[in-house]
């Protein structure tokens, strides 16, 4: 006797034939296989159906057709399901994919995008996890992003939009008397990094390219894999506000030009995450992104890259707390080169 599928995947298609390939893949990949497959095809003319059938030495494929003149969504679900073998049927649409039922541990959880039923919410201590930001703001001042022209040539940080690795670049510097600061002109922005975990007063300092502000600056308490305080800008003053912001946060993301906050957005628990809903998270990040653009950001959203200028174990040149690190040779190296 034919064993019964425990589910029935029902996939309503005409003219699939380009991206049917990947669901039908995607459906092999499952790690519950006793399944079965009824396509519905409202008179395709490329290879749909073909490429259906193909896949029935790895699970039984029905496939059964609706005149185009019958079709209507519900209608042809329905025809679907008149062959469905298993209790339960799923729909998987290549156009309109959204759940109607979500069920967790064999419980109906969600219909209809509404929750089911009582839901309470767990009763957790989170003392343990905030007030993490553990610096003496007292020792921290517009003197501590200083950089000393100890020479004409220095390390930069080049930044590469939607990759997590960076350049190992040679620039020179742009002078203010004594002191190298940033150059606006050419990208070259000030990177500082400020321990935040035993308050031992460290502060690495360093240059980055690839951001593109034309003043202020962005500070984060979100750097993999130490978390400590990013902040990256056009001038010492600006860097400072941003980063004194993400301490009185007790972590989170801010926006700053000189002594003025322009956005923020707070992450509170162990300085990476948030207590408020999601509603509230998305305008705060969405005022973030915008005063980053007005600021020049020349990425959309620059507080990602931002994360990984810190991660001391993905190439090319990345800054800690305790100065830079070239991470192909796994070894600090300084930030000024010799000619």
């Amino acid at each position: 006797m034919e064993q019964k599928p425990a589910r029935s995947i029902v996939i309503r298609a005409y003219n699939e034939a380009q991206r049917i390939t990947r669901l039908l893949d995607g459906i092999n990949r499952q790690s519950m296989n006793d399944l079965e497959v009824i396509l519905v095809d409202s008179g395709s003319t490329d290879e749909t159906v073909s490429i259906v059938e193909s896949y029935k030495g790895r699970f039984p494929v029905k496939v059964t057709h609706i005149n185009p003149e019958d079709f209507t969504f519900g209608r042809s679900l329905n025809y679907g399901i008149a062959q469905a073998a298993a209790d339960l049927v799923v729909f998987a649409d290549l156009d309109d994919i959204r759940p109607e039922l979500v069920f967790s541990g064999g419980r109906l959880v969600a219909q209809d995008n509404e929750p089911v039923g009582d839901w309470s919410i767990p009763d957790t201590d989170t003392t343990a996890v905030r007030n993490t930001v553990n610096v003496d703001w007292n020792k921290i001042n517009e003197t501590t992003f200083h950089i000393p022209a100890d020479g004409d040539q220095v390390r930069v940080i080049g930044a590469i939009e939607g990759q997590v690795t960076t350049a190992h670049r040679i620039e020179r510097i742009t002078r203010d008397e004594n002191l190298a600061v940033a150059d606006v002109e050419r990208d070259i922005l000030k990177i500082a990094v400020i321990e935040r975990h035993l308050r031992t007063g460290n502060v690495g300092l360093g240059f980055v390219h690839g951001f593109g502000l034309q003043k202020g600056a962005l500070a984060s308490s979100v750097a993999h894999d130490h978390h400590n305080i990013v902040t990256i800008g056009a001038d010492d003053n600006s860097m400072l506000t941003a980063a004194r912001a993400v301490g009185e946060l007790g972590g989170g993301f801010v926006v700053a030009h000189q002594e003025h906050v322009l956005a923020q957005l707070p992450l509170p628990i162990a300085g990476l995450m948030s207590d408020q809903d999601v509603n509230t998270m998305r305008d705060a990040m969405d005022t973030l992104l915008i005063r980053s653009s007005e600021l020049g950001s020349a990425i959309h959203d620059p507080f990602m890259p931002m994360s990984f200028m810190a991660l001391e174990v993905i190439p090319s040149l990345k800054l800690t707390d305790q100065g830079l690190i070239d991470v192909e040779q796994f070894k600090p190296v300084p930030l000024f080169v010799a000619e």
